[in-house]
């Protein structure tokens, strides 16, 4: 059926001696559902970006902190196909969404409700400093970032494109 439209569906019952009167139902179809929900957390921002087939008017986002249940994005209606929003570092969020529409006769009607989790990202690594170069060895250290977070080093010889040193680490 197409999305977002006012349909009439007309049953009969009959066999080869006679039929029923005809029995008219009206239905109203939902908006169409939203696809391919794209989250990219970067620092402490989040865009949140979809594709939909059309016959959606607007949308409807919210957004839950899931460890507080703090509801950070009310429910707020948009009509562009993106939204962006500030987030903590290192939290667990859901968001929310989903299509709305009107037809002519001023039926509102709302999709199927998407609900997405993701984190938020670890904050970035700063203050890297190179503390001593030997010949064969050499000592750097950083800042440590916080919630509890391990470390992936990795030391890639460039002219020789291979790795020469892959170490998970606690400290800084």
């Amino acid at each position: 059926l197409p999305y977002n439209s006012r349909l009439n569906m007309t049953i009969t019952a009959g066999n080869d001696k006679t039929n029923s009167a005809p029995q008219i139902v009206e239905l109203l179809t939902r908006p169409p559902p939203i696809d391919n929900l794209t989250i990219v957390a970067s620092g402490v921002d989040v865009e949140y970006s979809w594709k939909t087939a059309p016959g959606a008017d607007s949308f409807t986002i919210s957004v839950l902190r899931v460890d507080s249940g703090e509801l950070i994005v009310p429910p707020s209606e948009t009509t562009s196909l993106s939204f962006r929003h500030s987030v903590d570092p290192v939290v667990a969020y859901e968001i929310s969404i989903s299509s709305n529409a009107v037809d002519f006769y001023g039926n509102a009607t709302t999709g199927v409700l998407r609900e997405q989790k993701f984190y938020s990202e670890f904050p970035k690594i700063s203050k890297v400093s190179i503390d001593s170069i030997e010949c064969d060895q050499a000592s750097f250290s950083w800042e440590h970032v916080g919630y509890g977070a391990r470390y992936k080093l990795q030391v890639y010889d460039i002219d020789n494109g291979q790795s020469v040193f892959l170490e998970d680490v606690d400290g800084t």
